[in-house]
């Protein structure tokens, strides 16, 4: 998602300004699932890009280990299965509560 809005071109995005300054929002992953859960909200998680034609998803909790980590921890993604795995994410469908409990906090981040 970061590299697409980074080269600014995409036919489906009107957003054409970067990632020049993003927002990184980081809670808790138990907290939002039971969140989710007990209001219905839809969720899972993929191995890798969720918008990629060969990614995993996955609803279950047991099912974290489908997660490459250690490309996920790795600063150095050179490496396709590093680069595919870094980039595995959650989606909760339309909305999330921050106020979910457990740590909630958004970073700003500039790239150079």
């Amino acid at each position: 998602m970061l590299y697409i809005l980074h080269m600014g071109n995409h036919p489906d995005l009107k957003f054409r300004k970067g990632s020049a300054l993003s927002w990184h929002l980081q809670a808790d992953l138990m907290a939002v699932v039971r969140w989710a859960e007990g209001n219905g909200v839809r969720w899972a998680f993929s191995d890798c890009n969720a918008g990629a034609y060969y990614a995993n998803f996955y609803r279950r909790l047991e099912e974290m280990d489908e997660v490459n980590w250690v490309a996920v921890q790795s600063t150095d993604f050179r490496d396709m299965v590093i680069k595919e795995g870094k980039q595995a994410e959650i989606s909760v469908w339309e909305v999330v509560s921050m106020g979910t409990g457990g740590a909630n906090r958004c970073h700003r981040h500039r790239n150079r």
